[in-house]
């Protein structure tokens, strides 16, 4: 297990994050670049979304909490500012689905758990809550189950997608209950 511990962790720190850093970030518009496809082409003016950038949130916050290294957390500080500034419905609450490259709920959520749990942020706690809230009012369907995908720009009800499949599964949405759960926060 020790061996297997030592090379998952260099993987990560080594391949997967190191990647990221080096390459994802957009310095010109902020928040990391949407796309790079498997021949290591930066695609600069690709959508960048609100599922990719939470967990861009969550992954460089949970890393920081695991590893300790300073890099992480300010990887997970520009992931945050950049999420509250720019995915962030200021008028309608929730989170925008995607922004053009100049500027998901649960993921969401648990991103800024992260950030308040581990670093005492308190806005990052208060933006959680209203990603909750936003959830709690506009995204459970309580009558039938599930969550709803998404809504459109005009706040109505994405019945278009699936509430369950391929990407639409209980992972998402049950991780961020489970993880909330049994927090010690």
């Amino acid at each position: 297990m020790k061996i297997l511990k030592q090379e998952v962790r260099e993987v990560l720190e080594y391949n997967i994050l190191r990647f990221w850093i080096d390459r994802m970030q957009d310095d010109e518009h902020g928040g990391f670049y949407g796309r790079i496809d498997n021949n290591n082409v930066l695609n600069t003016d690709a959508d960048k979304g609100a599922i990719l950038n939470a967990r861009i949130l969550w992954t460089f916050s949970a890393a920081y909490r695991v590893l300790r290294k300073p890099v992480y957390l300010e990887m997970a500080n520009r992931a945050k500012r950049y999420f509250i500034d720019h995915f962030i419905d200021p008028k309608y609450g929730g989170v925008y689905w995607s922004l053009d490259y100049k500027g998901v709920q649960a993921e969401a959520v648990v991103g800024f758990i992260n950030i308040f749990q581990h670093f005492h942020d308190e806005s990052a706690f208060k933006k959680a809550l209203c990603c909750w809230q936003y959830i709690k009012d506009k995204m459970i369907d309580y009558k039938n189950g599930e969550w709803y995908w998404s809504r459109h720009r005009d706040r109505t009800l994405n019945t278009t997608d699936d509430k369950a499949g391929f990407w639409k599964c209980p992972y998402h949405n049950g991780r961020m209950c489970l993880e909330i759960i049994e927090r010690k926060i």
